[in-house]
C-alpha cells in the first residue's frame, strides 16, 4: 500500500467491514488516497458488498460494522451495479476504480 495518511486507522476500519459484511472489495478514494488530505478530510470508501435493501440500507450496515469515531464516507454497491457502474457512463465509480487505492479484495 503506498503511503496513506491515518493508514492504521484505515486498516482497522477495513478490518471491521471485512470482518462483518463480507465484502468483494474496498476501495480508498479522495484526499486519503490521493494524497492531499488536510485535518477536516474525511475517509471516503466504497465498497463492494452484496448487502440486502436500497443503497441507504447497506450504508447503515457498513456504518455500524465500523467502530470508530473518524469522520467516515461510505458508498455501497452490489457487484452487479458496479459493473453496470463500469460498462456506462459513471465516470464517479469509474474514477474510484482507476485512481482509488484497493484496501481489500477477495
Amino acid at each position: 500500500m503506498k503511503r496513506i495518511p491515518q493508514k492504521n486507522k484505515i486498516l482497522r476500519i477495513v478490518s471491521s467491514i471485512v470482518e462483518q459484511c463480507s465484502p468483494e472489495k474496498i476501495i480508498l478514494f479522495g484526499s486519503h488516497a490521493y494524497g492531499k488530505p488536510n485535518k477536516d478530510s474525511d475517509i471516503d470508501l466504497f465498497v463492494v458488498a452484496k448487502i440486502p435493501g436500497l443503497p441507504a440500507e447497506r450504508i447503515r450496515v457498513v456504518r455500524r460494522a465500523i467502530n470508530e469515531q473518524a469522520s467516515v464516507d461510505v458508498i455501497v454497491r452490489n457487484p452487479e451495479e458496479v459493473a453496470r457502474a463500469l460498462e456506462g457512463r459513471d465516470w464517479f465509480v469509474k474514477e474510484i476504480f482507476e485512481k482509488g487505492v484497493v484496501l481489500y479484495a477477495r
